[in-house]
């Protein structure tokens, strides 16, 4: 992880955000040096007045919650949630968040990070889209397409992950994963 944080370190130095962090994207040599790939979706962020960037970026299951819904005055932290999502499927082998559809994959976000970690922005936009939402989401398990094994979306990340990484280790992670791109950790 330190590796990959520092390659994205590099990249954010020169204000440009990847958009497409994922582990196809990230390759080890034989010396086990890490090396980011795949930059077709970089841009330089600028923030100028009216100036927006694309929301359909990143693979979902890596996609910021930002981009789920719509936003597209984003930043630098987007990097930074697809991050966190590399690292929880280090600690286990599965994805957090394996949504099939856009929908289905911020409900994910919701259930595992809970209604307090959004911004109330984003919490707005969830709330006209609730009905929808309720209705076509019941489920508390999915099947890992990878590997078939069950994920239960019922329990947090502190749970899911205990025993399996430090508490420093645990603290990085939920600001990587902080669904408020305003508190998300950058680098």
């Amino acid at each position: 992880m330190f590796q990959i944080c520092n390659g994205i370190r590099q990249v954010h130095k020169y204000n440009m955000v990847h958009r497409d962090i994922k582990p196809e994207n990230v390759l080890i040599d034989r010396t086990h040096k890490i090396k980011i790939c795949d930059f077709g979706f970089t841009r330089i962020i600028e923030k100028l007045p009216n100036e927006f960037l694309t929301e359909y970026v990143a693979t979902r299951w890596y996609r910021a919650p930002e981009l789920l819904i719509g936003e597209k005055n984003y930043g630098l932290e987007i990097d930074s949630w697809s991050l966190g999502c590399i690292m929880g499927e280090l600690i286990d082998g599965n994805p957090i968040f394996p949504g099939e559809n856009d929908m289905e994959q911020m409900y994910m976000i919701y259930k595992i990070c809970g209604k307090d970690s959004f911004s109330y922005e984003q919490i707005q936009i969830m709330e006209k889209k609730k009905n929808i939402i309720a209705t076509k989401l019941d489920k508390t398990k999915y099947i890992n397409p990878l590997n078939d094994s069950e994920i239960n979306i019922e329990i947090g990340l502190d749970k899911r992950y205990s025993g399996k990484i430090s508490r420093d280790a645990m603290n990085f992670l939920k600001r990587l994963l902080d669904p408020n791109p305003h508190t998300r950790i950058k680098s």
